[in-house]
């Protein structure tokens, strides 16, 4: 972990930024993708909810370029002629410009009602060693119902896997990716459900290949359990063919499974599995973490289910632990926050756990809110600090804790901590060149924030909009000398406006009542948020934000999102 300071640590959340400091360095919006059924009138968009979901990653192998994936959770499929409610879907863009991939639209295998395609997570890897580095897509079905072992199973889930490569009717849905059975597992099949509700790829074993982590947080009544499915050549054909389940010693209805990751947090070749475990039905309940050591998980006995005691768990501090915060609901992989090993030339993992419903604990002049949320970012130990506990060996169990900051303008607060704003939803590393050094940090959404429109001629002092959404962007201190407050608060980002012009030479958006930007009820922009580079004519970091609930015309809550590039460095 970089030496960051207590007194740092502990004013994260409460201070206070005028909006002139958070104008300058702002993104420039580079073009804005709507629901394909907006172009497309045979596909129905009205509630589809485009941008649930996303990720941003090398779908084709050996480009360098990434490929981006929309999910559309509520989504009615058609394929017949005959809508299956909410069945769900995806669509892939190709790099560059992300116009829609010659095989743009996912769907489940056989659409059932209610299937939810693309709830959480998803994935892309190369479990089926592809010696051409190309990947596939994985995306849960937490709705899909089974029949196994003559069994009908309401809800059991699947994982709908997706090669963009193979045209119908082969492709590009290549599996239907149904839950393993153990014999050891004494409620199997009857108490697997939401199988695929969390999806990770990771190199778990260190054979240079992709392995698969599924949750399904809602078997036997809630207890939850993941499964890792190895990588192997013929994992196409017989996925089952290596795999272990993995339960916490807990024992108790805490939704082990909700979140998961894979990442290599002691960069030892190995991804250690990490599970949020969020006690939704355990309320009164604060949630936690669990960490397993890749070498851990490789130990297991293949094809069976086990219970193992985790190598760290990960709580929330003081005064951070409230009941019902549902800590471990969603789990980020951001890259190096710290800053010693960054500026060294090297980095770490470091970890990224969200609350969705932490209360803030007040400052700045304004009383504690209930239930506003929270991102807690666990650091990495590196070489200059001192030896790791045995409890702790991955990650310092002391997190940076971001909330949501209190922005003033003109003497008037226009942005403040909000009772279930959903803080930390979505998040993302990013990083660009502002001038000789680097910038990096997270943006964090802020979903179902009410926000006052900057255009506004009562701003700021205007009316809020319900559930219009924000992003906040909090940068890491990179020299490791820690850092203050206001590290964390470069500028604040609302939804673009539509007269905004698309394309890269869009200059960046300097103030917040130009006109660039124009926030609109509803549109949860912030609720999902990845970055990478789909364009190598865009110098820099590349980042998507949806609004997944944003209404267009003639087709209320079809969702929209939009991508950003950075402005070139300033000498």
């Amino acid at each position: 972990m970089s030496r960051i300071s207590s007194s740092f640590l502990s004013s994260v959340p409460l201070f206070l930024l005028a909006a002139s400091a958070i104008a300058a360095d702002r993104p420039a919006f580079h073009r804005r993708i709507p629901h394909p059924a907006i172009v497309d009138p045979n596909e129905d968009a009205v509630g589809a909810t485009f941008g649930w979901s996303m990720t941003l990653a090398d779908v084709n192998g050996g480009t360098s370029l990434d490929e981006l994936v929309v999910t559309s959770f509520f989504q009615d499929d058609d394929p017949f002629g005959s809508p299956v409610p909410e069945a769900g879907a995806a669509y892939a863009f190709h790099t560059r410009f992300l116009v829609p991939h010659p095989q743009p639209m996912l769907e489940p295998a056989t659409p059932q009602s209610h299937q939810h395609l693309g709830r959480l997570y998803p994935a892309v890897g190369n479990p089926h060693e592809d010696p051409s580095g190309e990947r596939l897509v994985f995306l849960g079905a937490i709705g899909s119902d089974l029949t196994i072992g003559g069994q009908p199973l309401t809800n059991a889930g699947t994982v709908e896997v997706f090669d963009l490569n193979v045209p119908p009717p082969s492709g590009p849905n290549v599996l239907s990716l149904v839950p393993p059975t153990a014999a050891s597992d004494p409620g199997y099949p009857a108490g697997v459900a939401a199988f695929g509700h969390s999806i990770a790829t990771g190199d778990v074993d260190g054979d240079g290949f992709d392995d698969l982590a599924v949750g399904a947080h809602d078997s036997e009544l809630g207890t939850g359990r993941v499964y890792v499915f190895f990588s192997h050549s013929q994992f196409l054909t017989n996925p089952h063919r290596f795999w272990v389940g993995v339960k916490s010693t807990a024992g108790t209805t805490e939704s082990f499974g909700a979140s998961v990751a894979l990442v290599d947090l002691d960069e030892d070749g190995l991804c250690e599995l990490i599970v949020g475990a969020t006690d939704r039905y355990a309320q009164p309940g604060t949630g936690r973490t669990y960490v397993y050591d890749g070498a851990t998980i490789n130990g297991l006995a293949k094809l069976d289910l086990h219970v193992v005691a985790e190598d760290q768990l990960l709580t929330p501090p003081a005064p951070y632990a409230n009941d019902g915060q549902w800590f471990g609901w969603t789990l980020f992989d951001v890259g190096d926050m710290g800053g010693t090993d960054y500026a060294a030339g090297t980095s770490r993992n470091d970890l990224a756990v969200h609350a969705e419903a932490t209360d803030w604990p007040g400052g700045g002049g304004l009383g504690s809110v209930p239930y506003a949320g929270a991102l807690f970012v666990f650091m990495a130990w590196d070489a200059s600090d001192p030896t790791p506990p045995a409890n702790a060996p991955f990650l310092n169990p002391t997190p940076v804790v971001l909330q949501t900051p209190v922005v003033t303008d003109t003497g008037s607060v226009v942005h403040q901590p909000q009772t279930f704003s959903r803080f930390g939803r979505g998040a993302a590393p990013v990083e660009w060149q502002a001038g000789p050094d680097p910038v990096r940090g997270l943006l964090v959404g802020d979903p179902d924030a009410h926000v006052q429109d900057p255009n506004d001629a009562a701003y700021p002092n205007a009316t809020p909009i319900d559930h219009a959404g924000r992003v906040f962007f909090f940068e890491a201190p990179l020299d490791g000398a820690g850092g203050t407050a206001s590290d964390w608060g470069r500028f604040v980002l609302l939804e673009p406006a539509d007269s905004l012009p698309e394309g890269g030479g869009v200059p960046p958006m300097a103030a917040m009542t130009n006109g660039s930007l124009a926030p609109r009820p509803s549109a949860r922009f912030g609720a999902w948020i990845v970055s990478g580079k789909y364009n190598a004519f865009l110098d820099h970091d590349q980042f998507v934000v949806s609004a997944r609930r944003r209404s267009l015309p003639g087709a209320s809550e079809a969702g929209q999102v939009y991508t950003f590039t950075w402005p070139d460095p300033t000498p």
